[in-house]
């Protein structure tokens, strides 16, 4: 199986996935959709290089593992896109 790392900020709403480079992004686009804000510890989350949306407490023990934090913000339990040390720009193909 190949190296997992954090890809991109996601949002799961019911079967359907949003990616974007930041959280914020991510709900503007589902909300210009038609969808309701997700739950912060069960609707917001991150997709990896494996495709796989992973809730915060998972992404942050990848991102740690791979050495994609640069600096940890509060809370310390979880991982917010700005803790990442790489982020892909807005609109970028990747995510």
């Amino acid at each position: 199986m190949p190296i997992e790392r954090i890809k991109c900020a996601a949002t799961r709403h019911g079967d359907h996935i949003i990616a974007g480079a930041y959280h914020g992004e991510c709900l503007r686009i589902a909300k210009d959709a038609g969808f309701e804000r997700p739950d912060f510890k069960r609707g917001q989350g991150f997709l990896t290089t494996n495709m796989r949306f992973v809730l915060r407490r998972e992404a942050l023990m990848i991102a740690e593992r791979e050495g994609q934090v640069v600096k940890k913000h509060p809370p310390l339990d979880v991982l917010l896109s700005e803790d990442l040390k790489e982020r892909p720009l807005p609109g970028d193909e990747r995510c």
